[in-house]
């Protein structure tokens, strides 16, 4: 069987959506929409549109930050990657805000979305935002 990965990670988006309107488990959300926003994040790029992290790398040098593309980007992915391997002795534990990460990582997949599907994505984002603005 063949995956288009552009539905792959449209599924992986609607599957966190359904948890987080559900008031479902962070941790699923991070991963599901993290693996989603990675791919929509490549997509956007190849077809030369700004995904979030190269925004917020901009908004970090136009703001006048000191840290480096490769460190913010480390730190942007921080817990998505800690979430999904254990590959050092000691990472065994991770300290987070679930919730806050969980609508980070939403909000950067749902912009990489609306970047590479405008149509399809603006619905997914009224559904979040309004959720998250009556919670």
């Amino acid at each position: 069987m063949k995956l288009n990965k552009m539905n792959v990670a449209r599924r992986q988006l609607a599957v966190a959506i359904d948890i987080f309107l559900s008031d479902g488990d962070p941790i699923a959300i991070i991963t599901l929409a993290g693996a989603a926003e990675e791919i929509f994040g490549k997509i956007a790029l190849r077809n030369n549109k700004e995904n979030s992290l190269e925004f917020m790398l901009r908004a970090h040098k136009a703001l006048g930050g000191t840290i480096t593309e490769k460190e913010l980007i480390k730190n942007a992915n921080l817990v998505r990657n800690a979430l999904k391997h254990a590959n050092d002795e000691g990472d065994e534990e991770i300290e987070l805000d679930e919730q806050q990460e969980a609508i980070s990582m939403l909000s950067r997949a749902l912009t990489n979305y609306f970047k590479v599907s405008i149509d399809d994505a603006f619905p997914l984002m009224e559904k979040v935002y309004e959720h998250m603005h009556r919670s």
